[in-house]
């Protein structure tokens, strides 16, 4: 949402986050407004700051109706960003929201949740789904006060109209407005020559990421192609620690811990291939800046953003979350990189448009100007 804002003031806007937090903690330069959750929740606050216009990042959730409601108060021009994959409820795919909301107990900070997934998931599945005043229906309520909702990626567009066509005959207006991506320095434009290499970033440490998937493929695709190789970006689990040490078992996988954001950029202008393992995603940002820096994607269909990031000669899709169906996904997309049918420029000047901050924010501000 920072960047967002930062896109915004370079569109010529008096953009401003607005967060629960106190200033003392944050560089009295920075484009902030802060309150507590009573002041977010009072109509009065948000009209003494007097808004054109508000993009809500609440993820649809009932607990913060009170919000909406302060903010619709406030001005009529107003953009919920959901930040999903569209599987809100498990009416629009049982197998993904139970294996979301496991993941999310798995990933807890909390360990009493995290003892109880294998529990609490399945139950809280199946409660939502049989008994929908519990939750779905208070959360189609939720989307359905907003004039605009903003979902990640087209399948993602349709997944939320679905559901919200299940509880109401008329549904507000969905759109797709991806996560927005720092294209000053998330760029090729001529970049350094790309080598055979892939890159993968992410929190390794989390369930979500499904680290043991991606190293399995890249082992076996690097024994195929002994002229490719391979850099991690990110934390890594810490069972892992100790492996990693081994190099001769990982000749040609360079595991580089967490690095700046500027600096994934040019481990990004390398590679020819983004790999996606994860086992859910809402977006995945980092393959969103590496398609701008001229990498091509791999990862699996049943991820909503992956389709949009392969569908324009820009990657390959897996059919199934397996190390065999990732493995032939990757062969046939290094393929393409050998035969020429990759262009690194032609990547970067596709997606800077659709996912980079200035043309997010520019489409964000025509759609509060039409509200």
């Amino acid at each position: 949402m920072g960047l967002l804002a930062k896109g915004m003031r370079e569109n010529g806007v008096d953009a401003r986050v607005v967060a629960i937090g106190e200033r003392k903690k944050y560089a009295s330069d920075l484009p902030l407004i802060l309150g507590s959750l009573k002041d977010l929740e009072n109509p009065q606050w948000w009209r003494d700051l007097d808004p054109k216009g508000v993009v809500l990042n609440t993820w649809s959730a009932p607990r913060y109706d009170a919000i909406r409601r302060a903010v619709l108060e406030a001005t009529p021009r107003v953009i919920e960003k959901l930040d999903t994959g569209g599987v809100r409820s498990p009416r629009v795919w049982i197998g993904n929201y139970l294996l979301q909301t496991y993941g999310g107990y798995v990933d807890s900070k909390n360990p009493i949740k995290r003892v109880m997934a294998p529990i609490s998931a399945p139950v809280r599945t199946w409660a939502t789904r049989y008994l929908p005043a519990l939750l779905d229906k208070r959360m189609a309520a939720s989307m359905s006060l907003m004039p605009l909702l903003a979902a990640e990626s087209p399948i993602a567009v349709a997944r939320i109209q679905r559901y919200l066509r299940y509880y109401h005959d008329e549904i507000p207006e969905v759109v797709c407005i991806p996560h927005p991506v720092a294209d000053d320095y998330m760029n090729w434009d001529d970049g350094p020559p790309k080598e055979n290499r892939i890159v993968s970033v992410g929190r390794w440490d989390s369930f979500q990421k499904n680290f043991p998937l991606l190293v399995k493929v890249l082992t076996e695709f690097l024994q195929i192609h002994p002229d490719w190789s391979a850099d991690i970006v990110g934390t890594l689990p810490q069972n892992w620690q100790s492996v990693i040490t081994q190099s001769d078992k990982f000749p040609r996988i360079r595991f580089l811990g967490r690095l700046e954001h500027r600096e994934i950029s040019t481990v990004y202008q390398r590679a020819k291939i983004f790999l996606i393992s994860s086992r859910y995603e809402s977006f995945n940002i980092a393959a969103a800046e590496a398609l701008c820096c001229g990498c091509s994607v791999v990862g699996p269909a049943d991820i909503g953003s992956v389709p949009f990031f392969t569908g324009s000669d820009s990657g390959t899709s897996a059919c199934r979350q397996t190390v065999e169906h990732l493995l032939d996904a990757l062969n046939a997309e290094s393929d393409q990189w050998n035969s020429g049918g990759r262009h690194p420029d032609g990547i970067s000047r596709h997606w800077l448009p659709r996912v980079g901050v200035t043309k997010v924010a520019s489409k964000v501000l025509e759609l509060i100007d039409r509200i």
